[in-house]
C-alpha cells in the first residue's frame, strides 16, 4: 500500500486514477463557478453598497451638523489640554523646585518648608539630625528615626502635588 492508494476501498492492486497538478492562478474544480455567476455577485454588491449609502446619507444628514459641533468641542478641549503651560506655581513657589528639593534633602524636611510648612518641616528636620546624630555617636537604635523619616520623605512625594492645590 502507498500513498496513493491509501484509503481508496475497492482499488486494491489497481493503478490510481492519475491527478493533474492544478496550474499556479487557475481554479480548481471544487473552486470553479459558473461564468455567470461572479458578474451577478458583483451587481448585488454594488446594489447593496449603493442602497447602503443612501440610506446613511438620508438619516444622517440632520445630526451631521450636530456631530460635527460636538466634535469640534472635543478637539478644542484636547488641543487646550495639550497647550504647554508654564510650570504649577503656588504663592510663588515652583513645584519642580519643591520636587527637586524633595529629591536631594526630603529626608530632611527641605520641602516642607519650602512650600510653607514651617512646623511638619521643622519637625522633620529636628528627627533627622538627632537620628543622624546619634546614628553618629553609636546608638544604633536611632536608626528607626532614619527609617521614619524615609518613609515620611517617600510618603510626601503624594502629599507635594495635594499641598500645592490646598495653596492655590
Amino acid at each position: 500500500m502507498t500513498g496513493a492508494t491509501f484509503g481508496r476501498k475497492g482499488l486494491a492492486g489497481a493503478s490510481p486514477a492519475p491527478r493533474r497538478a492544478p496550474v499556479f492562478g487557475q481554479a480548481t474544480r471544487a473552486d470553479a463557478r459558473p461564468p455567470g455567476e461572479d458578474d451577478e455577485m458583483a451587481r448585488r454588491r454594488e446594489a447593496f453598497i449603493a442602497a447602503e449609502r443612501a440610506r446613511r446619507g438620508e438619516s444622517a444628514a440632520p445630526a451631521t451638523l450636530a456631530h460635527a459641533r460636538a466634535q469640534s468641542q472635543v478637539i478644542e478641549a484636547l488641543a487646550a489640554a495639550l497647550r504647554p503651560r508654564p510650570p504649577e506655581t503656588f504663592e510663588g513657589k515652583s513645584y519642580p523646585i519643591a520636587f527637586l528639593l524633595w529629591t536631594l534633602f526630603g529626608v530632611a524636611g527641605a520641602h516642607r518648608l519650602y512650600l510653607n510648612r514651617p512646623i511638619s518641616g521643622a519637625t522633620q528636620a529636628a528627627i533627622f539630625a538627632i537620628s543622624f546624630a546619634l546614628v553618629a555617636l553609636g546608638h544604633y537604635p536611632a536608626f528607626l528615626g532614619l527609617v521614619f523619616c524615609t518613609l515620611w520623605m517617600l510618603f510626601d512625594a503624594r502629599l507635594i502635588s495635594r499641598m500645592s492645590k490646598a495653596r492655590r
